[in-house]
């Protein structure tokens, strides 16, 4: 099997990818010129190094410049502060160099302040090894995790050479999951790979996307809605709508293709530790219980266990598979009408009275309303029923009122949900928090 890195497969692919940012823009010729001349190619070599940037086209750049050169690399999330997780992190990775567009890094370990100035002369290392890629887990369930994987598992549903040559946008964290997989999808399948300052607000990067005629944008349903709810967005002419990192229900996927009707619209399952599961395109909420067939799926106990071409733990004594080689996603489905749908995550569930329900399910049913515009469920102590359900909703039309509001969605909850299920209180808000890859933020709640 031959060897496999960035260089290699732009080289041998002749897809002349480009990417472009706010800061400037590198055609293909560009990025060769910038592996072979890289002052940290040649102090990367053979060495674990943790990338910690802030500018997205700088991290790029170094990405390209340092696969098949460094031994590993650990994208550092910006979001990741310097206290908190990431000492640990770091010394889980045990660095032999960090590289950083800024100051501020674990002083203990060399560090290299990025330069755009080349050599003067190619510093003549072989392309030749393939390169660990190493991503931290969101911590949503504990704390975070190094993952390592290969650019053959990341790339694993990478369409190289896709006919269908579209300008892809990054919204998401480049240093996460998914924001890796539209990097390799945006520059080794796409015609431009487009790079918003990450640091911007969100509107300044869909402006920055939209007057860069971005063509196919991914991002999770929260964000979706934030996009839908952006002035200025409705004569975008998008081509490929992508979903992922939470439950895409109807109500969104219909939205998205109300706005957008010549968009195909896909929402993939994926995560770190997994990898890319699958992706459904059919505009329906879950996915057809015949993806089960191939045995690469099961459920059980209402539980979705999923075998994939993932990564492995760094440094952590639990495997990430059992002993068949499947992953508990911690994803809780039911079947309905051969198709499985997902309700929530098994360690989020709300206890009232002994009866447990999902948040994710009662948010589903308050996005049924035209009048909301993003729901967040979560639960409260109660000394009677041990919690009660709480929803904060944010409205489409600033104009209701919230009483108005409180008994619309009382009243269509009633109708859809059983009565333990209903929130007991309903709180309006101007807008609800966002977590650092784009999701609903619920540990604010």
């Amino acid at each position: 099997m031959s060897t496999i890195n960035l260089r290699s497969v732009i080289e041998t692919s002749r897809l002349a990818p480009a990417i472009s940012a706010e800061t400037g823009h590198w055609t293909c010729d560009d990025l060769l010129h910038v592996c072979r001349f890289s002052p940290v190619a040649a102090a990367a070599s053979g060495k674990k190094v943790a990338l910690r940037f802030h500018d997205p086209a700088k991290l790029a750049l170094t990405l390209i410049a340092l696969d098949g050169v460094a031994a590993s690399l650990f994208l550092v999330s910006s979001d990741l502060p310097p206290g908190g997780a990431l000492p640990k992190l770091i010394d889980d990775f045990r660095p032999d160099l960090i590289i950083s567009d800024e100051p501020g890094a674990a002083e203990e370990v060399p560090q290299l302040r990025w330069t755009d100035e080349l050599l003067a002369r190619e510093h003549g290392i072989g392309y030749n090894s393939e390169t660990e890629w190493v991503l931290a887990t969101s911590g949503t369930t504990g704390s975070p995790k190094l993952v390592a994987h290969s650019l053959r598992s990341l790339m694993r549903t990478t369409k190289v050479g896709n006919e269908r040559k579209l300008r892809w946008g990054q919204l998401y964290d480049l240093c996460r999951f998914a924001g890796v997989q539209v990097f390799l999808q945006g520059l080794l399948g796409g015609r431009v790979l487009l790079l918003p300052a990450q640091s911007a607000s969100l509107d300044s990067r869909l402006r920055f996307l939209r007057d860069s005629q971005c063509e196919a944008l991914s991002a999770t349903p929260t964000l979706w809605r934030k996009v839908l709810m952006t002035s200025g967005m409705d004569d975008w002419p998008l081509k490929q709508i992508t979903l992922g990192g939470e439950i895409a229900d109807a109500s969104i996927l219909n939205a998205l293709k109300a706005r957008f009707p010549e968009a195909r619209i896909a929402h993939v399952y994926a995560s770190t530790e997994a990898g890319v599961g699958f992706s459904v395109s059919d505009g329906l909420p879950g996915f057809p219980l015949s993806y089960l067939e191939d045995g690469c799926m099961t459920i059980v106990e209402d539980r979705l266990f999923i075998a994939t071409v993932g990564g492995t733990y760094l440094n952590y004594s639990q495997p990430i598979r059992d002993l068949n080689g499947f992953i508990d996603t911690g994803d809780v489905v039911q079947v309905v009408d051969e198709r499985c749908i997902f309700l929530g995550r098994a360690n989020g569930a709300i206890n009232v009275g002994g009866n447990k329900l999902f948040p994710e399910e009662v948010e589903t049913i308050l996005l049924e309303l035209d009048e909301i515009h993003a729901a967040r469920v979560f639960a409260k102590p109660s000394p009677i029923t041990g919690q009660i359900v709480v929803a904060e909703l944010v409205v489409s039309d600033a104009q209701i009122e919230p009483k108005a509001i409180r008994k619309l969605a009382l009243d269509h909850c009633a109708s859809r949900l059983e009565r333990w299920k209903i929130p007991a209180m309903i709180q309006i808000k101007a807008s609800l928090e966002n977590s650092a890859s784009g999701k609903l933020d619920r540990k604010t709640a």
